[in-house]
This record gives C-alpha cells, sequence and structure tokens, in this order.
C-alpha cells in the first residue's frame, strides 16, 4: 500500500490561577504547563485515516499563599504542601496530556469524517459510477512534502509520452499536469452528459462561487438551452509556450424548442502571464465556434453558432485574473495560496503557490496553542 502521512503538531503554554480547599486551610497557587501534542494522519486512495494521538506536558506550579485559621495549621500546611507538590504537579501534567490526547483525536476525527465525506461523494464515487477511477493513485511523504502522482488513462486513452518539467523552486504547493490528463479525466466526468443553463448557472453560482455573467443568467426572457457533451475528448486544452487553448465539444445542443445534432467544437486561445498579485490569462482573438462535420453552413447552422458564440463568450471571457486561491474554514486567517510560477510548453504546464500572509496578521483560532502540520517520513 503506497500512502502519505503526516503530523499534525500542537504545542503550547497554559497557564492557571488555582484556589484549593483543605479543610479549613485554602490553598493558592499559579500553574504553567507546557503542551506537546502530536496526531499522525495518513492518506491513500482510499481517503485519510489516523492513528491515535500521543501527548506529553509537564506543569509547574507555585504556591503564594496558604491561608488557615491559625499559626500552627498554617505552619503544617505549608510544610506538606511543599512535600506534595512534585506529585501535585507529576498528576496535573498526566491529567493535561490525556485532555490534549482526547481533544487532538476528537477534532481530527471530525476532520477526516467531513474530508473523507467530500472525497468520496464528490470526486470517487461519480468516478466509480463511470468506471473511470485512475489507473494510478499513489501517495508518497518525505520530510518536507507530500507527493501525489495521478494516471488517469484507459486502454484507448493517450497518456503523457515525457516526465514532467521540473518546478523553478521549491513551493508550498506544486502541480505539474499534462494536457492528456484533461482530455482524460473530461471524458470521465463530462462525456455524454448534458448540461443545461440551469445547471450552469447553479454551478457557477454555488460550486465555483462566482458572479454569474448577465448573458448566462437564467431570465424568462431568454431561451432556454443545453449541450450534450461528446463521449470521447468533451473537453481538452492545449499547452503551448506561453499559451494555453481550450475548448470544449459537444455532439447536440438545444435552444428552445429548436435542437441540433451535430459535432460542435468551441475554444478559445488564451495568453499566460504571471503577475505581481497572481495570474493573468488574456484572450487572444474571439471565441470560435467550429462545425467538425461542415465546412459550408446553412441558415440553421449560422443561427446556432450566432448563438452558442454569444454565450461562450461570457465563459471565455477576455482577461481572466486570478489574486490567489483563499483557504476556508479556520484556515482563511493564515492567508492566499499565490501563484509564484506558471509556465506551460510541450503539453505540460508547471504551477507553483506559496502562502502569502494577509497584510493584518491573524491569529489561526486553535483553543490549546499553535498548529501546525509536518509531512514525515
Amino acid at each position: 500500500e503506497e500512502r502519505a502521512q503526516f503530523d499534525i503538531v500542537l504545542t503550547g503554554l497554559a497557564n492557571s490561577n488555582n484556589v484549593g480547599y483543605n479543610g479549613p486551610v485554602t490553598i493558592h497557587s499559579t500553574g504553567a504547563t507546557t503542551i506537546s501534542g502530536r496526531k499522525r494522519l495518513y492518506v491513500n486512495d482510499l481517503g485519510l485515516s489516523d492513528s491515535p494521538a500521543a501527548a506529553s506536558c509537564a506543569t509547574n506550579s507555585n504556591i503564594y499563599s496558604i491561608a488557615a485559621k491559625c499559626g500552627l495549621i498554617e505552619k503544617v500546611a505549608w510544610k506538606r504542601a511543599g512535600q506534595q507538590q512534585g506529585q501535585a504537579e507529576r498528576i496535573a501534567s498526566s491529567h493535561a496530556a490525556w485532555r490534549v490526547q482526547g481533544q487532538m483525536d476528537t477534532r481530527a476525527s471530525n476532520l477526516m469524517a467531513n474530508a473523507n465525506k467530500d472525497y468520496t461523494e464528490k470526486i470517487r464515487n461519480p468516478l466509480s459510477r463511470r468506471d473511470s477511477l485512475p489507473r494510478q493513485l499513489r501517495f508518497r511523504s518525505q520530510p518536507d512534502k507530500i507527493q501525489m502522482i495521478s494516471l488517469q488513462q484507459s486502454p484507448i486513452q493517450l497518456g503523457a509520452p515525457s516526465d514532467p518539467p521540473a518546478a523553478k523552486a521549491a513551493y508550498d504547493v506544486t502541480v505539474q499536469a499534462h494536457e492528456s490528463a484533461v482530455v482524460n479525466y473530461g471524458e470521465a466526468i463530462l462525456g455524454g452528459v448534458t448540461l443545461t443553463d440551469e445547471r450552469l448557472e447553479q454551478i457557477i453560482r454555488d460550486d465555483l462561487k462566482g458572479e454569474v455573467p448577465e448573458e448566462l443568467k437564467v431570465t424568462q426572457d431568454k431561451d432556454p438551452w443545453s449541450i450534450t457533451f461528446t463521449s470521447e475528448v468533451p473537453v481538452r486544452a492545449i499547452f503551448g509556450e506561453g499559451t494555453v487553448n481550450l475548448a470544449i465539444r459537444g455532439r447536440r445542443f438545444t435552444r428552445g424548442d429548436q435542437g441540433i445534432n451535430e459535432p460542435i467544437e468551441i475554444s478559445a486561445l488564451y495568453k499566460i502571464e504571471k503577475t505581481d498579485k497572481g495570474s493573468k490569462l488574456t484572450r487572444q482573438g474571439e471565441v470560435v465556434v467550429k462545425f467538425l462535420q461542415r465546412e459550408r453552413l446553412g441558415a440553421p447552422q449560422i443561427a446556432f453558432k450566432t448563438f452558442l458564440t454569444r454565450k461562450f463568450e461570457a465563459l471565455y471571457k477576455p482577461e481572466i485574473v486570478s489574486e490567489g486561491v483563499a483557504l476556508k474554514g479556520q484556515f482563511a486567517k493564515a492567508g492566499k495560496l499565490q501563484v509564484q510560477e506558471i509556465s506551460t510548453g510541450k503539453g505540460w504546464v508547471v504551477l507553483g503557490w506559496n502562502l502569502v500572509p494577509p497584510a493584518t496578521p491573524g491569529v489561526v483560532d486553535v483553543p490549546t496553542g499553535k498548529a501546525s502540520v509536518a509531512a514525515r517520513d
């Protein structure tokens, strides 16, 4: 079994003010407990798993006041407190370690349950239903990184003819992808699927959290429309030197009560640039709507071509700007993943992101201390 492993490391210092009672004696003290916890997680093609957390704590206490009804009792209490202080600190340290272990196990369990649910329902099960799970999905870990290698290729599909080009530097996140992955995953996910205007609007608004272009908003005064993707090469990307040509292919298109049943490719060429804050794709020329089995178009085809050009110009925007990937949940305060490298050529794209802290430093809400994630062998 190939799996990667990494540790969630928790360190912290807990300070306390304590009041204890023993018969007629009242004891006032302060405590300082250093906390060190470690929780190991594993990831493979089935998702996340774990091993029990381990923690060690060390408590140091300082008794600064003992009050009693008479001086003799107070003197005896001070003596006994000094004799029992070491044992009390060991007990407090042990209890703190058990609490830390329990909290780490509980929080990691919730994290894994949510992550595995999303992975299973949104990625693994849909691919499995279409008999399109990756041919290979391998995870490996080294002291400074976790690596995932995916090969999506059926017996009749093409794959990358060469190893990926190396990134220019070591980044927090690096992606090396061949254009064949776009085609092969596209066939697995979109091949033969019908996409309606309502579903497209929902994907942009709800899944991508984007603003729906006016042309793609579903209203009563617009004809409903749909596209049924081809089974082979429903989407493609061609990575040239500093460019990417994006295309989708459909075998059936509808508009209102009209339909057209022949393969059409809709594409756009973009120039890729890295900016100070991220990346920018600039469309080169117009959106191209091509009837793959026709050289001459009749009136029905011209009408559909005009309609599709208008719709897909809203998707293939003249300029696509990205200023980073915002993290979600409690990690949002950590900042954004900002592109440091975006290079294309010979069918490959290499992307590198580094985590850039926000302008105003924030503190991630971890009640028991600081949390970090470390890759381990």
